[in-house]
């Protein structure tokens, strides 16, 4: 176990099994598809680590600064359909917890994407927003620049991310204020 606090937690597995525990009382495993999003809040503890002896586990975990100081800590997961993603941007996580996402204390969203060999999606950026782009598998041409697998990109002063598949890609996409 180890501590947190004032931080927004968000864990996307991509192939094996994560398991989790906390002072909160959750003890769940994470699936391939699932985003666990945990708001460390005032304070607590929580460990993580792969069960099995013969599988790896394949994770993105990233930590968002909250915009609220001291709350309640917080735990939700869920699974989302992978025909969400497919060939376009899928919202996982939000301030506000809108179309189907988790919820999390910061102003932020966290999008995934399964882009096919070929295919080209385009995200619009609000102004005074930065994101940033993590390439979990396969590879892109983001506005001009090639991205390969664990590439990231962080991107401000644009108005529009345009990408294009080179190689069947899943996409990691943040953005923040």
């Amino acid at each position: 176990m180890h501590p947190h606090r004032d931080m927004e937690i968000l864990t996307w597995v991509r192939a094996g099994k994560l398991e989790h525990a906390d002072t909160m009382g959750n003890r769940r495993t994470i699936e391939p598809g699932e985003l666990q999003a945990m708001s460390a809040g005032a304070g607590l503890f929580h460990s993580e680590y792969n069960p099995s002896s013969e599988e790896s586990v394949h994770l993105f975990q990233t930590w968002i600064m909250s915009d609220k100081r001291g709350v309640q800590p917080g735990y939700d997961q869920k699974t989302f359909d992978p025909a969400g993603r497919a060939g376009q941007f899928q919202l996982i996580a939000s301030q506000d917890g809108g179309d189907g996402s988790l919820g999390m204390n910061a102003e932020a969203k966290f999008l995934v994407v399964d882009l096919a060999e070929g295919k080209q999606v385009t995200y619009p950026v609000e102004a005074g927003r930065g994101v940033y782009v993590q390439v979990a598998s396969g590879s892109v041409d983001l506005n001009g620049v090639s991205l390969a697998e664990g590439d990231g990109a962080m991107v401000e002063d644009e108005a529009a991310l345009a990408f294009q598949a080179s190689s069947d890609a899943h996409l990691l996409l943040f953005d923040l204020r």
